[in-house]
């Protein structure tokens, strides 16, 4: 069974008790979800109809020279080498033991499918922590499960990251009068981050076939919002921009806005190398290339108009 790299939100499901902060979102294996084609590479074919042939045959040729930093199968994650999440807990901090919550059988076996898959893709391995967060198998509505790690207690007991997000309304102002735009997003993008090796037994989470622990960060912990960010922001500081011509990124969402299609194809070209020497992978079927209007930050951008 192959685990997707699509990650789920358990919040509607689950009801308000559950939320993004204090769930971590798994993947899921193919049966608990539509099969659909792994799209291996974006969507390039209107380009050509925007660009000088000379300017498609330099796009092609930056495509070609990245292809394999688009994930090729829904276990082609990436990792990065630039830092590693660590978990701090305030002093006087315990650890703590919930029981594997019931089930039926099918959210058992759909429990048992997932776990096995990521042990695989080698995102989890067996445990021994003292600490045992509870596992949440959530039924939605075509019959296909979600499943969350409930990290509520540890987030109470962490010590918070200050590292600030950018401000969404000057990271929009700073486009500028921009007209073309890329979008670029990671699939399973907090996957791709290692946990610090004594981090790694606070993310313990019980099954009713044992005591699993995560590799690499998963989402719902209280700061792994704040690493991403910080992973980012180290990632692309070798980019310099200028109003109107620039990189911008907020958590996995990265966009390159300029005014020509020359410096568009610079700074394409400029992400993508920081982006491997990151070591993280991108997902074909979430990027757009040179549009003329694109949403992003849940507003549609366009030249002069947001």
């Amino acid at each position: 069974m192959e685990v997707s790299a699509i990650t789920l939100n358990c919040r509607e499901e689950a009801g308000s008790e559950f939320n993004s902060e204090n769930n971590s979102e798994l993947p899921v294996t193919a049966d608990a979800q539509e099969i659909t084609p792994f799209q291996t590479m974006p969507n390039i074919k209107h380009c050509e109809e925007i660009m000088t042939e000379s300017q498609f045959e330099r796009f092609q040729s930056i495509m070609k020279e990245n292809s394999d930093l688009f994930s090729k199968n829904k276990t082609d994650i990436g990792l990065t080498t630039l830092l590693k999440h660590k978990i701090e807990l305030e002093p006087g901090s315990k650890p703590y033991k919930e029981t594997p919550r019931r089930m039926n059988s099918v959210k058992t076996e759909a429990a048992k499918e997932t776990v096995n898959d990521m042990l695989q893709a080698k995102l989890i391995k067996e445990s021994h922590s003292p600490f045992a967060s509870g596992l949440v198998v959530v039924a939605k509505k075509d019959g296909t499960h979600r499943m969350c790690i409930d990290f509520r207690k540890l987030n109470d007991m962490t010590v918070k990251d200050a590292f600030p997000l950018p401000r969404i309304d000057k990271t929009i102002e700073s486009m500028g009068s921009a007209k073309w735009f890329t979008s670029v997003d990671m699939g399973s993008a907090f996957w791709q981050v290692p946990l610090d090796e004594e981090s790694k037994a606070k993310t313990a989470s019980a099954t009713e076939d044992g005591l699993f622990e995560c590799e690499r960060m998963p989402f719902g912990l209280c700061n792994a919002t704040a690493t991403f960010q910080r992973l980012m922001q180290k990632a692309l500081k070798s980019i310099s921009c200028n109003y109107g011509n620039v990189v911008l990124c907020y958590i996995d969402d990265i966009l390159v806005a300029t005014t020509t299609i020359e410096q568009h194809l610079e700074r394409l070209e400029e992400v993508l190398r920081c982006i491997r020497l990151a070591g993280l992978k991108l997902k074909a079927s979430k990027c757009q290339f040179f549009e003329k209007e694109i949403i992003f930050l849940g507003r549609r951008t366009s030249e002069g108009d947001v």
